[in-house]
């Protein structure tokens, strides 16, 4: 029954998603500084987090866009990372192609999870995001609370790899909730900053020619609204609700 629900959630919302292919480009003129980092789990502390493969590109406003590349790493340190340059300019997309997130974390009340999670490449938009030398950024994956010990059945030592349905609503997750901040410099996301999100997956122009009569979403006839981006994220922890407890209940004797 779980894994059935979870399908057809899954089917709804990749059809909502756009993947993009990263490119690389040149930082030049007087550069912002940007910081990536996992957003904080509910019932449970994240003791590690880590993204293999990682890139991250901005892509300028213009019908031909600027390219820039701003990670390029084996390795990228979510939970204390270190600022990477942003290109003086305007920018309205970024790209992020993450290709796995490792994360080890530990319950409130017992238990550890360990936490191997695939991820596809998607983007943040912004309605034109002007950057200088005092500009600062965060890209937050995730929202807090996006991982939760109750949701995940966190009773003991849990694992979730990509064989896992908590696998794949936990990558939903990472999609819908991720957002783009202005920062104050201190690398972190505070909740004033937190109130007023300068990109996520909402803001994306329609292409017209890409897909006709579709919106702002990315994909025709999915707009994500906050209203909408609210209640996704509201409908995968139920799913991961009912996941949690059938895992906890396979493993009582």
């Amino acid at each position: 029954m779980t894994r059935s629900l979870s399908t057809a959630l899954l089917l709804l919302t990749l059809g909502c998603r756009e993947h993009h292919d990263s490119r690389s480009g040149t930082s030049v003129g007087n550069p912002g500084k940007g910081t990536a980092r996992i957003a904080s789990a509910s019932g449970l502390s994240i003791d590690s987090a880590q993204a293999s493969g990682a890139s991250i590109v901005a892509k300028s406003c213009h019908e031909v866009p600027t390219v820039a590349t701003l990670i390029y790493a084996d390795a990228l340190d979510l939970l204390s990372p270190e600022s990477f340059d942003v290109p003086e300019g305007t920018w309205c997309a970024l790209e992020l192609d993450l290709e796995t997130l490792t994360l080890f974390g530990t319950g409130d009340s017992g238990g550890t999870l360990e936490l191997n999670l695939g991820l596809a490449p998607f983007s943040l938009y912004t309605k034109g995001l002007d950057v200088d030398a005092s500009t600062s950024w965060v890209i937050e994956l995730g929202s807090p609370g996006w991982l939760d010990a109750t949701e995940i059945g966190l009773l003991d030592d849990v694992f979730i790899g990509g064989d896992d349905v908590l696998h794949d609503l936990l990558e939903e997750k990472i999609y819908i909730a991720s957002a783009l901040y202005l920062d104050d410099g201190d690398g972190t996301v505070d909740e004033d900053e937190r109130e007023k999100p300068v990109g996520d997956a909402k803001d994306k122009q329609v292409d017209e020619d890409k897909w006709g009569d579709g919106d702002a979403s990315g994909a025709p006839g999915c707009r994500t609204t906050g209203g909408t981006r609210s209640l996704w994220l509201s409908l995968l922890s139920l799913f991961l609700i009912f996941s949690g407890r059938e895992r906890a209940s396979r493993r009582s004797p």
